[in-house]
Order: structure tokens, then sequence, then C-alpha cells
């Protein structure tokens, strides 16, 4: 998130092409994968963050209609547990491709080379540079969110509610993502250049590392608030970061609807808090149709682990109330 990132809107496309949810996923080392059809891995963040289990039913359902089933990993935001889990995956030969939504790409990158030599695709998140490569390659593609452009509307947007709702005058709390995160560097970076660009009344009084949890962010904020009492604005870059400031702000007696939280990631929860006020706006990833760009790369891989890889461009747009 990261893509968090990231992601109940997958649902939605359940209802549009009427699939049907594939049942329980299973669990992290593999069991039960099917040896007479293609197998999928997919590996998101966690498998407790409601948006992503969302995600992953999703996943289930459309590798299904294209006659492939799936594994889900759960690495519960571990970066090195994520890595394992997909090596088990490929050494034991219980995937044919496997997407990641890495949290940390430099735990990711030694599978490569081991993924190649066993001729099981792998779709990550980020370009080639972020994973040691200077290019897509045969069985290797890559997804990515233009960051830049991510974290500008995300910045873009909370200095839209100063002018709209503080006078200008944003005192915000960043939830940022954790060190080593796929493009953290350039998407912080256009966070505060757009906030500083569209209202430079506004200042950036604190950051905290969101920790790609929600419970973890709302405890921030809430130290945050405690340490500065003026605090009125929180940005986030994730649902989780993002639901979790409407909770803190809620708790410390200031009205979301009349301060400015932003965000990103498009959730049902988060979008329901922009419809409601709680959320100035958040900027969704399309992820039904990334979904459905991603598990045709998994399903185009499988059928042929040496074909040429893609660097494949996450969509995203702002929605506000």
């Amino acid at each position: 998130m990261p893509r968090t990132h990231v992601l109940t809107c997958a649902l939605a496309l359940l209802a549009t092409t009427g699939l049907a949810a594939c049942g329980s996923s299973d669990d992290s080392t593999g069991t039960g994968a099917s040896a007479t059809k293609v197998t999928i891995g997919f590996s998101p963040y966690n498998q407790s963050a409601p948006a992503l289990v969302g995600l992953a039913k999703g996943v289930e359902a459309l590798a299904e209609s294209k006659g492939a089933s799936t594994l889900i990993a759960d690495p519960n935001n571990d970066p090195t547990k994520q890595a394992q889990q997909i090596r088990t995956w490929i050494e034991l030969g219980q995937v044919d491709a496997v997407w990641v939504l890495a949290l940390n790409p430099t735990a990711i990158k030694s599978l490569i080379p081991l993924a190649q030599s066993k001729g099981v695709g792998l779709l990550a998140t980020g370009t080639p540079a972020d994973y040691g490569q200077s290019a897509t390659a045969a069985g290797l593609s890559y997804s990515v969110i233009d960051y830049a452009a991510y974290g500008t509307a995300i910045g873009t947007a909370l200095a839209e509610c100063a002018k709209e709702r503080l006078g200008g005058s944003a005192k915000a709390l960043f939830l940022a993502n954790p060190a080593g995160s796929t493009g953290k560097a350039q998407q912080d970076e256009a966070i505060k250049a757009a906030l500083t660009a569209g209202a430079p009344g506004s200042t950036i009084v604190a950051t905290v590392d969101n920790k790609n949890d929600r419970l973890e962010s709302q405890k921030g904020t809430l130290t945050a608030i405690q340490a500065n009492s003026d605090l009125n604005a929180a940005i986030g870059v994730s649902d989780e970061s993002t639901m979790g400031p409407v909770t803190a702000f809620t708790q410390a007696g200031k009205d979301p609807a009349k301060s400015c939280i932003v965000g990103a990631g498009g959730s049902d929860e988060a979008l329901a808090a922009v419809k409601s006020g709680k959320v100035y706006a958040d900027v969704a990833i399309q992820f039904s149709e990334d979904m459905a760009q991603s598990v045709d790369e998994l399903v185009r891989f499988a059928a042929d682990p040496k074909a040429e890889g893609k660097q494949l461009l996450t969509p995203f747009k702002t929605v506000k109330k």
C-alpha cells in the first residue's frame, strides 16, 4: 500500500460478474493445492484487514472463472515470513504463478532466480529496480502505482480540505508506511510537496509509522493528539492508516467531519466514511481493474512461464463527498 497496499472493492467485481467465492482460503503453507489444474498463489500483506480478505476472495473467484485454483498466504505483516511462505510454495511445486504484494522488496528479490529456475511466474508490486533488476524478464512482471502521482493526489486533497474546513491552516499527522515499503520515498515526498503548494499555511506536525495496521494507526494518532492538542488533520496512505485516525479523533473529542482526514486505499468502509464526511477524500485504488489485469497475467505465466514480463500500472482516482 502500501497498497494495502489495500481492497474490499474487489468484492464489487464479484457482484458485477456474478462470480461466487471459492470457499475458504488454503493455509500459508499451501496444503490442499490441486494437482490437476493450474494453481496461482496470492500473498497480500495480511489476512486480518477486511479489505485484504475481500481482495483474496475476489482473486479466488476470478481465478476459478479462468479454470485456476488459488492458494492464499498470510504473512501477517512480516516481510521475512512472506518470503518464506512463497519459497515453500515454489520449492514444493505447489504453484504455477505467484502474485505478491511485497511488504519489502528486499525480502522478495532472492526468490526471483528460484522462481525462474522452477518455471513459476512471478508478479510483484513495484518496479524492476525495487528488486535489483534492470527490466522485466521471462516469467517476471511488476505492478506499480505511480507513487509520485498517488502522493500528489493525497497531498492535494489535504490542501483542498485545509482551505475548505480549516482556513488554510492544517496541522497534520502523517501516518507513513513502514521503512522499505514499495514507493515510500516518492510517495512521501509528493504528499509533502503537494500540501505545501496547495496550502502553504499548513504543516505536518508529527509523523508516525502506520505499521500496516489499523489499531497501531489509531494508537499512534491518539499519542500524537496528546502531544499536539491543536492537531486537526491526518494523512493516511492505506485503508488502515485512514480509518485508524477516524476512530482516534472521535475518542479524543475531535469531530472528524470538521477536521481534515484524508486517506488512500478505497475500501468500502473508507468510501462510506467519505460519504458521511468523516473522511474528506480517499485516493482509491480501482481494485476490480487491477485484480483483473493481475489475474490475467498470472494465468498467462501459468500457461507459459517463459512468456515475456510486463510493467503493469495500477489505476486510482480521488473520491470526495
